[in-house]
Formats: C-alpha cells, sequence, structure tokens
C-alpha cells in the first residue's frame, strides 16, 4: 500500500500544479501581472518524477504489490528490461508520456520567460498547461498505474515476450514519444495565434524550429523502430495469427489465401515450409508471394505439379 499512495501523491501533486498554472495564468494575463508560471511548471515536474521514480523502484525491486508490475514484470525479468517494462502497456505508457511534456513545458516557459507577458506565449501556455492536465487527469483516473494489487504474487507475469529480446527498446520508445510530444509546442503555439488573432506575426517563423526538432527526433525514432524490435512484433504477430512460424524452424497450420494475401509484401515475414500456404494454392487465381525460404526452382516445381494435377481433375469431370 505504500508504492501505491506514494505513487498517488506524486501524481496529485502533478495534476494539481498544472491545474494552478492554468489558473495562475489566466489570472495574471488578465490583471497585467508577472507571470509565475514556470514554478508551477516545475513543481509539476517534481511531481511526475516522484511517480515515475515509485513506478521503476517497484519494478526493480519486483514488488508485486502493484497490479502493474505484476502484470508486466516477473521475478525472472533482467534489470535492463524491468526498466524499459514500465512503457511497455498503456498506464506505464502515460507515465513516460507526462514525464517528458513536463519537462518539455518547464523548457518552452524558461526559453520564452522574457516575453511571459507577451499574449501569445501567455495563451499558449494555457494551452501547454491544458494538454499536460489531460494526461496526468487520466492517471489519476481511468488509467491509474498505482493500483494495490489485492492478490499475492510470487512470480509475476513479465512483460511482453516480444519486448525482452532487443536493447533498443530502451531507445526507440523514448524517442517516438519525444517526437509526439514535441509537437505539442507547435500547436499550442497555434492555437494562441489563432485566439490573439496573430497568424501573421513571427510567431509561425518562430515555431519552425520546434516542429523541426519534433519532427527530427520522430524520425529517428521510426526508423529505429524498423530496426528494432517493431520488425520482430509485427512478423510474430502475423506468425500468431496465420500460423506461419517466421522465426522458428517448424511448419505451420495450413492457411487460406484471403489470410496469407495481405502479407505478401512484408519481407520480414518468412514460411519455413510449403505446408504453410498450401491451403492458398487451391486459388490460382491468385498466386501466393510469401517469400519461402526454399529455392526458387523448388517452390516453382511444386506449383507445376499442383496445376497438372488440377486440369487433370477438371478433365476427367468432363
Amino acid at each position: 500500500m505504500t508504492l501505491t499512495w506514494l505513487g498517488r501523491v506524486a501524481l496529485y501533486v502533478a495534476f494539481l500544479a498544472t491545474l494552478g498554472g492554468i489558473v495562475h495564468q489566466v489570472i495574471a494575463f488578465r490583471t497585467k501581472r508577472p507571470s509565475r508560471s514556470l514554478r508551477w511548471a516545475l513543481v509539476s515536474l517534481v511531481g511526475i518524477v516522484g511517480a515515475v521514480a515509485v513506478m521503476q523502484f517497484a519494478l526493480i525491486t519486483h514488488n508485486f504489490s502493484l497490479a502493474y508490475v505484476s502484470e508486466n514484470n516477473a521475478t525472472f525479468t533482467p534489470l535492463l528490461y524491468s526498466i524499459t517494462g514500465m512503457w511497455s502497456a498503456l498506464e506505464g505508457s502515460l507515465l513516460l508520456w507526462s514525464l517528458l511534456l513536463c519537462a518539455l513545458i518547464v523548457v518552452v516557459l524558461r526559453y520564452y520567460r522574457r516575453r511571459a507577458e507577451d499574449p501569445v506565449v501567455s495563451w499558449a501556455s494555457v494551452v501547454l498547461f491544458g494538454v499536460s492536465a489531460f494526461f496526468l487527469g487520466l492517471m489519476c483516473g481511468p488509467a491509474d498505474p498505482f493500483i494495490h494489487n489485492g492478490a499475492k504474487v510470487l512470480q509475476g507475469a513479465g512483460p511482453n515476450a516480444l519486448l525482452q529480446d532487443n536493447p533498443l527498446v530502451v531507445i526507440h520508445p523514448p524517442l517516438l514519444y519525444m517526437g509526439f510530444v514535441g509537437f505539442t509546442v507547435p500547436f499550442a503555439f497555434a492555437i494562441a495565434m489563432l485566439i490573439t488573432g496573430r497568424v501573421h506575426d513571427r510567431w509561425p517563423l518562430e515555431q519552425r524550429r520546434w516542429t523541426v526538432l519534433a519532427w527530427g527526433v520522430l524520425s529517428v525514432g521510426i526508423v529505429l523502430l524498423g530496426l528494432g524490435p517493431g520488425r520482430e512484433r509485427r512478423a510474430a504477430a502475423v506468425a500468431d495469427r496465420d500460423g506461419v512460424y517466421s522465426l522458428g524452424h517448424r511448419a505451420g497450420p495450413s492457411r487460406t489465401l484471403s489470410s496469407l494475401e495481405p502479407l505478401a509484401g512484408d519481407r520480414h515475414v518468412l514460411t519455413h515450409h510449403s505446408r504453410d500456404v498450401l491451403h492458398a494454392l487451391g486459388c490460382l487465381a491468385e498466386r501466393p508471394r510469401l517469400f519461402l525460404e526454399h529455392p526458387r526452382s523448388a517452390v516453382d516445381r511444386f506449383l507445376l505439379r499442383h496445376r497438372r494435377a488440377r486440369r487433370g481433375a477438371t478433365r476427367l469431370a468432363r
């Protein structure tokens, strides 16, 4: 129960700080007083850092008193994948997302602290706090990552098996999140420009750097996703759904052409045995384009024999 309450208190501090930042910024804007919204952003960042620290402590120590830990960690999980287990499910991913967003708000408010009284900066700050409050509010309610586990768990279910075999899982999810979160800045300033009517001011050009930065980080994350566990995850999902053993050496169950044909363009989906596509050959109008780990000549001979057999059966039927 201790970790549950510590995590929730940290989340509530972060959430209330974002709400306080919204109220403070609106009052400061209306009364023409100097804005101190950076302080609220710092408090929110401290709160979410505390929540992340509690979750990481629970994952590293395999504390199964949290339901999230028991569902996404196990006693045999290595340290590296215990750490990355925080973003292996929805609730933990929201923690990482909010951490990056709160840190970004601090950076933006500090960067524009000399122009804090500008109406565009004021309204952009309100939007940024509002977006942060939305995600923090989700974790304070329906997506609570600190739910206490009523049952006594000795080992834990462990993280997704597809997220345990590639160290790039440490890098590319945070990069993807940083890229997506980074677009919050141009979005907030775009809303602020629409509110103030200053769409032809210097601000559109000012936001180009934030957009390019977010786009660049997101591009790097997407490239790493294609090189890392994203590729294996897609292939394994195909193997599980369609019975194609993309990483093993056994022959999978025969499947129909309708289920296999959409996968034809994926060069990472391999089948090791012609039995895997036997039923697909029943419809010769569409030739399966799966990439078999057989010599091309052997596949062609197999198809030719099947066509001849079908033609002979058709002539006998006539």
